[in-house]
């Protein structure tokens, strides 16, 4: 406020006149000199009195301003709200469903992601929580594995190293001290795009109120995705692809038979792990439910009929075997010739790098004839075992 400056300035001034006039050592004036300080110091008062009015009216402005900024401004709810209304518009309109503006916002949304496919959008927040679900309830490794979320697709370097070989030593007062160099390794988790290959669907199922596409996309691409991204996971190559848990496990044991599997094969394949590792509360076991069928049906032994198979009977608790707990994984090899059938170990030295949100297509022209709509999700992910002591396999003989 320009007046509010002036003041000040006219403030200003006048204390100094009254500091110059002020510089007897005696401190006595004369009655002129009193009487102009007295003139001085009252204009001090009245300056005073109107700056605080003033910088009173100042601050009310600025808590109106402020007032009126928060009540245009939308809450964090209202705009989550609005975004997922344009991505409903979106799905059953296409483009013309949606302003220019709201276009630019979805727009802006995706680049922020580094995901700059042509005519997609990234997923709102609220759908892509439903659809990380969905994808996680048909990805066993992400359930068991350490996830490291990112915002963007930038690749990310991830040192690694193994010291359960390297211990310390006993000194002697006076000693040299002995060194042991770190050999740190280092791996790369890029984004590797994961596709649900396009689903196509009718036009007027889109325009019907009475359905809900948006939750069918939740479970159509959530499953496609979260399947293909296990089999992945699994057994990935690590070329141009994610590296599987079972192709980056160290070698722990092989079985005894190529066509089934003996307690000394489990025990074996265990005890190849270091105790370090077996201590961690992550660390179990991982096969298919042809394998687990096959692995039940074992018992103890030696005249003991129990199996070594431990079912739980709590909610939300897995199973174990020899004290471990179990995830079953669909992409596990069965049991046979040549075959990795069973891992074991602290499955949280399997990093899976998860690139935060869905990007998601609609594909109007190319099915527009048919009266169809293709859509498309795309997930960006990879995965890598960052130290193969730590995750052991059991292979089979060739025969």
């Amino acid at each position: 406020m320009k007046e509010l400056k002036k003041l000040y300035e006219e403030r200003a001034r006048l204390v100094t006149q009254m500091k110059a006039l002020n510089t007897k050592e005696d401190g006595k004036f004369s009655e002129e000199e009193s009487r102009k300080f007295d003139e001085m110091n009252k204009d001090f008062d009245t300056l005073s009195a109107r700056i605080r009015n003033l910088e009173k009216v100042e601050q009310f402005e600025k808590d109106e301003a402020e007032a009126e900024a928060r009540n245009q401004a939308p809450s964090k709810e209202e705009a989550k709200t609005k975004e997922e209304a344009i991505f409903q518009r979106w799905l059953a309109d296409g483009p013309n469903g949606i302003s220019h503006e709201e276009r630019n916002f979805m727009e802006a949304r995706a680049q922020s992601q580094g995901t700059t496919t042509a005519g997609g959008y990234l997923v709102p927040t609220g759908f892509s929580y439903e659809l990380e679900k969905t994808l996680a309830d048909y990805n066993a490794v992400m359930q068991v594995a350490t996830i490291y979320p990112t915002p963007d697709t930038q690749d990310i370097e991830w040192p690694t190293i193994d010291d359960t070989s390297n211990t310390g030593s006993l000194e002697g007062e006076g000693d040299a001290l002995a060194t042991t160099d770190l050999t740190f390794a280092q791996v790369v988790l890029y984004a590797y795009i994961i596709s649900s290959d396009i689903v196509k669907t009718s036009r007027k199922l889109l325009l019907s109120t009475a359905f809900n596409f948006g939750a069918m996309v939740n479970d159509l691409l959530g499953e496609r995705i979260g399947r293909k991204s296990n089999a992945l996971l699994t057994t990935g190559t690590g070329s141009s692809q994610p590296q599987g848990i079972v192709t980056g496990a160290g070698s722990g044991a092989t079985a005894a038979s190529a066509s089934a599997i003996v307690m000394n094969d489990l025990i074996s394949l265990q005890y190849s792990v270091d105790s370090a590792y077996r201590r961690m509360p992550n660390c179990g076991w991982m096969f298919n439910d042809n394998t687990a069928a096959a692995l039940r049906k074992l018992a103890i032994g030696a005249g003991d009929a129990r199996g070594l198979w431990e079912p739980s009977f709590i909610q939300g608790q897995p199973d174990k075997l020899l004290g471990k707990p179990i995830t079953i994984n669909p992409d596990m090899a069965d049991i046979g010739a040549s075959a990795k059938s069973i891992i074991f170990g602290d499955f949280n030295k399997y990093v899976v790098r998860n690139v935060n949100g869905v990007f998601f297509q609609r594909l109007e022209e190319l099915y527009a004839a048919n009266g169809q709509v293709g859509f498309l999700g795309l997930k960006y992910l990879d995965g890598k075992v960052l130290n193969s002591a730590a995750i052991k396999a059991l292979a089979h003989p060739a025969s």
